[in-house]
């Protein structure tokens, strides 16, 4: 078959990379200076992560075409795959300087901008980069991200569902589009798109934590159980994944196993308190009432200023007979949260074990008062 930059750019089209630079070096070894050839050789590994030999032929075709701002924007795509966001910037920059009008250049330099959080010049260089050309999805879609976290989620809602409409087989633009849907608070239809994205891409464990997080906003709990599990078993160190599934099942009354997966996000992150504050209502529920103590104390020492660890401290400690110590948390709740019934009406109950009949009164009054 001869060699020519056709059969080449069908290559490429069908991702058979391979193909595409074998059949390019046979068209650079009869034209060398085949700028065609090299960018398709280019683009190749940079398809398949070969920065280095992607940069090393976009060099090649820039010293034959100084001028040439798709190569320019080619290489400042190769420094922003590895992070080397300043270089990327100035080869973009240039590719804008010899063509003003360039989108793609000006949707990568409006990310890098977002990116370093130059919010207001992102918007102003994603917008012109969907004027110049509307029919590019990324354009739209990096404008969606931009709207989203400027706070303008409508904006955002009506970019991203047109870089849907110019490319709806991708899964990123579902993913953002479900991400600003629950902004909205239209879940059902956030169901929806994260549905989708997932159908697209089943491997990213953000999507099923997506879902899940839905679900559970939509009290559907028992749904949410299964993408908490895919998410753990494509993040095993996810944990916040761990959390919400041991939230899930003690909701679910299944308490062994949400004692495991609180137990887990413990492991993951010592200091997240919420984690030992839920482990104490897992555990109540178990009758695992020194645990619970010891659960609880952790708790305070990671936010002393939290009444419900204070409050759940007390009525534990009842339990446990330690009605001094009881008597202390149940005040110190109510010392954090003075208006809330429950508390009242717990340090009612031991004082009434005290025999602090008096003082048990005043108490339960002051419950009956807040909560008739």
């Amino acid at each position: 078959m001869e060699a020519n930059i056709e059969i080449a750019k069908s290559f490429y089209e069908q991702n058979k990379y391979l193909e595409t630079i074998d059949t390019c070096h046979k068209i650079l070894s009869n034209d060398i200076n085949s700028i065609e050839a090299l960018k398709l050789i280019s683009k190749s590994f940079f398809a398949t992560r070969k920065i280095e030999d992607a940069r090393l032929y976009l060099n090649k075709a820039l010293n034959l075409k100084p001028d040439d701002y798709e190569v320019l924007k080619d290489l400042g795509n190769t420094f922003q795959a590895v992070g080397d966001l300043n270089t990327a910037k100035e080869y973009f920059c240039k590719a804008i300087a010899v063509n003003s009008s360039y989108a793609p250049a000006l949707t990568n330099l409006g990310s890098i901008e977002l990116n370093t959080g130059n919010k207001q010049e992102a918007l102003s260089l994603l917008v012109q980069a969907t004027e110049s050309d509307p029919k590019l999805p990324p354009a739209w879609l990096n404008l969606a991200n931009g709207y989203l976290l400027s706070g303008q989620v409508n904006e955002a809602e009506a970019a991203c569902r047109r870089s849907l409409e110019l490319n709806p087989s991708i899964f990123n633009p579902h993913f953002l589009l479900a991400t600003i849907l629950v902004e909205q608070q239209k879940l059902r239809e956030a169901e929806v798109s994260i549905h989708k994205s997932i159908d697209l891409n089943p491997t990213l464990h953000n999507s099923h934590f997506l879902l899940a997080t839905i679900l559970i906003s939509q009290k559907k709990l028992q749904d949410a159980e299964a993408p908490l599990r895919k998410t753990i078993e494509l993040k095993p160190d996810s944990e916040e994944a761990h959390f919400n599934l041991g939230a899930v099942l003690k909701e679910l009354g299944n308490f062994q196993e949400a004692e495991i997966y609180i137990r887990n996000s413990i492991d993951l992150n010592p200091n997240l308190y919420k984690s030992h504050l839920l482990l104490v209502n897992i555990l109540i529920s178990q009758k695992k009432l020194q645990d619970a103590e010891i659960s609880a104390r952790k708790a305070i020492e990671l936010k002393p200023n939290l009444f419900q660890a204070h409050l759940t401290l007390g009525a534990v400690l009842k339990d446990l007979g330690k009605l001094k110590d009881a008597e202390t948390s149940a005040r110190k709740a109510i010392e954090l949260k003075p208006n809330l019934a429950i508390s009242h009406s717990n340090l009612g109950a031991i004082l009434i074990d005290l025999g602090k009949l008096k003082e048990a009164e005043i108490s339960l009054r002051k419950a009956i008062e807040l909560d008739p």
